[in-house]
């Protein structure tokens, strides 16, 4: 990252701002710089994690039969609770940008799939929308938080 995102720059401009004020927003600066490269990372982690994930199941599929694979994914979908919650998913592209969370579902993802998702699919919801066109972003709005959000944040919290 070339520069650092703005943090806290009101606190810049008061007068007579003691030094150790100062050094301690640099301080917590510095943390939110650390924690953006480490999203950073772990998103590029997922990335590869989704490219070995693909590569498995093909190698998977020279040495097993479909029936026998659809077999195992239906015994393991029973079990799946997200796999069961995105299959409840109207909308195609949402359920879509959301088949590829798992159990090991970061927030960046989350956030990730609410936009290629394109949850939000018009500029102004309030005053150019139907209400038809906001009933749908209400649902495609609730089924991420429930399928994405939700999961994402239970887990931090534990």
């Amino acid at each position: 990252m070339n520069s650092a995102p703005p943090f806290l720059t009101w606190i810049g401009l008061l007068a007579n701002l003691h030094p150790a004020t100062r050094a301690e927003r640099e301080r917590l600066r510095g943390l939110a710089h650390e924690a953006l490269r480490f999203e950073a990372r772990a998103l590029a982690l997922r990335e590869e994690l989704g490219r070995g994930r693909t590569a498995l199941e093909e190698h998977i599929a020279q040495h097993y039969g479909a029936e026998q694979i659809g077999h195992a994914k239906e015994r393991a979908g029973a079990a799946d609770l997200p796999a069961q919650l995105r299959a409840g998913i109207d909308d195609p592209m949402l359920r879509g940008a959301l088949a590829g969370m798992d159990e090991y579902q970061l927030g960046a993802e989350a956030v990730l799939a609410f936009y290629r998702g394109r949850v939000l699919r018009q500029h102004n919801l309030m005053s150019t929308a139907t209400d038809a066109e906001r009933l749908a972003t209400l649902g495609r709005v609730l089924d991420w938080a429930n399928t994405a959000a939700r999961p994402v944040a239970d887990r931090l919290r534990e």
